[in-house]
């Protein structure tokens, strides 16, 4: 397997936040959403990168789990978790095609005993003759799950926090005229 990269806590935070509150979602669930995003990224802890936490066949198994439980609690709180239960997921998912993109993932681990990496890439070349080039691969690699000893990835990139900045701009933007509207005239979310 090749070295295991990391997607920017950053923007697996700002991504599932900013998509969330483009189709309208209220601010405080977004956050849930996006909290429960950097969930995957615990099987570091456990000296491991892109385990089975970023396999969405045992997303879903864990997911309908947790919703099989939710049927033991009084129904006025059945609603509540299962709307945080699907945003959870949303979080998630949106951390796993996110890493689709960095790296080798094991997204249909323990169907498919591989991981998938989508690389791709456009350049553009100007001089003598100017030319536009691109490429597009399914890099597919036998998952192994190896401890390591040490990982040394970057957390916060310039580009990464220049992304996140701009996506998330207009909520940021909208919690500052909230914060100076007068206290009875709040503005709505």
């Amino acid at each position: 397997m090749r070295e295991s990269t990391l997607v920017e806590p950053l923007l697996h935070i700002a991504v599932p936040f900013a998509s969330l509150r483009a189709v309208g979602l209220e601010r405080r669930k977004a956050i849930v959403a996006s909290a429960i995003a950097l969930a995957p990224d615990v099987d570091l802890v456990l000296h491991v990168h892109r385990s089975l936490s970023h396999s969405f066949v045992v997303l879903a198994t864990v997911a309908v789990a947790i919703m099989a439980f939710s049927l033991l609690m009084p129904a006025a709180k059945q609603r509540t978790f299962r709307s945080v239960m699907l945003l959870g997921a949303f979080g998630v998912a949106s951390h796993v095609v996110l890493d689709l993109f960095q790296g080798l993932t094991p997204i249909l681990w323990p169907l498919l005993k591989d991981s998938f990496w989508i690389s791709t890439a456009l350049r553009l070349h100007m001089g003598s003759a100017t030319a536009v080039t691109g490429s597009a691969e399914l890099v597919v690699e036998p998952t192994l799950f190896e401890s390591f000893t040490s990982f040394d990835a970057p957390i916060l990139t310039p580009e990464g926090l220049g992304i996140s900045l701009i996506i998330l701009a207009p909520s940021l933007v909208q919690v500052l005229r909230e914060k100076r509207a007068a206290p009875g005239k709040r503005m709505p979310r």
